[in-house]
């Protein structure tokens, strides 16, 4: 990819002003950028999980899921936003939006996922003190039933 420093510098700022944890995927799993955001709402610093995998921070329950993302990015079955847990460095466990999308070559060949994450609460972190959720959520955008989350950009209805 062609290097542009004027370019590279102003989307750097960009994630730098983001109060979403934004951080990119290799397709292997490997976080390979990590956004002040995802540092204040996962606990962990950038240099803490640059290089590391990002099943680090989702539940064995999820493992699953987490792969099939991983492995269909790109395809027809791709999940761009979904309800999902992920581990606090603390141990506390947290439920967040989770909005996707691909990074592509300049050839348009998929080489990583990039990921925004939010709390489901006001404060910045929901931390579930009961039995965490076992169960998968389903999406239904656009739905009008149901319990709304709202992001910035979009509503997402809770099916349970």
């Amino acid at each position: 990819m062609p290097h542009h420093p004027v370019r590279e510098h102003l989307l750097a700022a960009i994630l730098e002003a983001e109060e979403d944890g934004v951080l990119s995927v290799a397709l292997d799993g490997t976080v390979e950028s990590w956004s002040r955001g995802a540092e204040h709402l996962y606990g962990y610093t950038a240099g803490e999980m640059t290089g590391q995998s990002l099943r680090r921070l989702v539940p064995l329950y999820e493992l699953q899921a987490l792969e099939t993302i991983l492995s269909q990015a790109g395809g027809a079955q791709f999940r761009d936003c979904e309800i999902a847990e992920r581990f606090h460095k603390n141990g506390s466990t947290l439920l967040l939006t989770l909005k996707r999308g691909l990074i592509r070559s300049e050839q348009g060949e998929v080489e990583g996922i990039l990921e925004s994450g939010r709390a489901l609460n006001s404060s910045g972190s929901l931390v579930l003190a009961e039995a965490p959720l076992r169960k998968p959520w389903n999406l239904n955008c656009g739905a009008s039933s149901g319990v709304s989350a709202r992001s910035a950009c979009c509503c997402w209805t809770l099916m349970g």
